[in-house]
């Protein structure tokens, strides 16, 4: 390799300053192609490269060309000895970019092995052909940096592109599309391009054009107000008017009044037990009544804590002076009593004697039959109820107790 000239140097370094500063403040998530594995030189004066068919639409901001072989100490090595020319064309084979990337170290390396130069952005189309290809020139300087003559082992590219064959022909007449060009199935790989990355500052794999929390990490995307602006990064994800660090005691349940019965710190429109009996509130008679005894005497479903007519009797339990009346017992309207429960069944006391008992046990039976009959008068119960609850009152031990 011949020593490169001190100015030559520091004037190719001069002219691409501005190109790879910007490049690198552009492409900061690009990605490699290729990465050739293969060894070989591209020959003297001549135009090689690789053609390929794009998978799926992308745009490149960057054409450079393989730097690998430095084995000599500075300052005999400095980069590339001589400067390459390379271009894309597309399947018409209309030149859509080109660069010349200098010698020495002024192009950078933005992958390991490659240097290169920013071109103005060109989107490569989904389902097109395209060839790019570099000049090696007279004398091989660079050698195997042009064309590292890789395999089928060497196409494994990124699987927006599949590579078709490789491409060379004698530099005559100038640089340009290696028309008449020799096909090869191995590829020479030294020209190469870079994918524009967009942007993710926030590292969670969703682009920041598409992420409604670009500046924050979250990869599930959970919008839970559907305002555009993910939970990660919303002051108030459930839109209620109430910010998270209040704080809310709903975060992702709308509720402006920040009702929570059972002062647990707990909103009632997300408590999963809102009055706090340790009953679920799928499964709570009364999830806002406090029971954990869940009773329900009329078993209407409704727990008799909240049950405006506990004892279903079609009597309100502020009107009803007689509670937990026996289901399918007829009662008066006013006042939600059976017979029954306005002649109760009493027990004799040890000390009665057997003709205090027997009155007290007719006084109880004429009750019944007293408000039997006055029950059959109202309508509330047919003949045959009333015959029924005379007779069995007769033939019980019932008695009439003191009131």
């Amino acid at each position: 390799m011949k020593p490169i000239k001190l100015w030559k140097f520091l004037l190719a370094l001069l002219l691409v300053h501005s190109s790879s500063l910007a490049l690198a403040q552009s492409d900061v998530s690009a990605i490699e192609i290729l990465t050739p594995q293969g060894t070989g030189s591209g020959g003297v004066n001549k135009i090689a490269g690789w053609q390929f068919t794009v998978n799926e639409t992308f745009t490149i901001n960057a054409l450079g060309i393989l730097d690998r072989e430095c084995s000599q100490p500075l300052p005999t090595c400095m980069g590339l000895a001589q400067e390459h020319e390379v271009a894309i064309w597309d399947s018409q084979k209309n030149l859509l970019a080109t660069t010349v990337i200098p010698m020495g170290m002024a192009a950078p390396f933005l992958d390991p092995e490659f240097r290169y130069l920013a071109i103005t952005p060109i989107e490569l189309q989904a389902g097109e052909s395209y060839t790019i290809a570099g000049f090696q020139p007279a004398p091989d300087d660079d050698g195997t940096k042009l064309c590292a003559n890789g395999t089928q082992n060497d196409w494994a590219a990124d699987p927006r592109i599949s590579v078709s064959n490789g491409v060379w022909k004698p530099f005559v007449g100038g640089f340009g599309f290696p028309n008449n060009a020799t096909n090869y199935p191995n590829p020479c790989l030294g020209p190469n391009f870079r994918i524009q990355g967009a942007a993710d500052a926030d590292g969670d794999g969703v682009l920041d054009e598409n992420d409604n929390c670009p500046a924050v990490a979250n990869s599930d995307q959970l919008d839970t107000d559907n305002d555009g602006q993910g939970n990660a990064c919303d002051n108030d994800d459930d839109a209620d008017g109430v910010n998270d660090d209040t704080p809310d005691n709903c975060r992702l349940t709308p509720n402006s009044d920040q009702a929570d019965l059972d002062n647990d710190g707990v909103g009632d429109a997300c408590d999963g037990d809102t009055d706090g009996d340790g009953v679920d509130n799928n499964a709570d008679n009364c999830p806002v009544t406090a029971n954990a005894d869940q009773a329900d005497f009329d078993a209407d479903t409704l727990g008799d804590a909240c049950d405006a007519d506990s004892d279903g009797d079609n009597v309100t339990n502020e009107s009803d002076s007689c509670s937990f009346t026996t289901p399918g017992d007829a009662v008066k309207p006013r006042n939600g009593c059976s017979v029954a429960q306005l002649c109760p069944c009493g027990t004799p006391d040890s000390d009665w004697t057997k003709k205090k008992t027997r009155k007290k046990h007719k006084s109880y039976a004429q009750c019944v039959q007293n408000k039997a009959t006055r029950f059959k008068q109202l309508g509330l119960i047919t003949k045959q109820e009333k015959r029924a609850l005379i007779s069995d009152a007769k033939a019980s031990s019932c008695v009439k107790n003191p009131e």
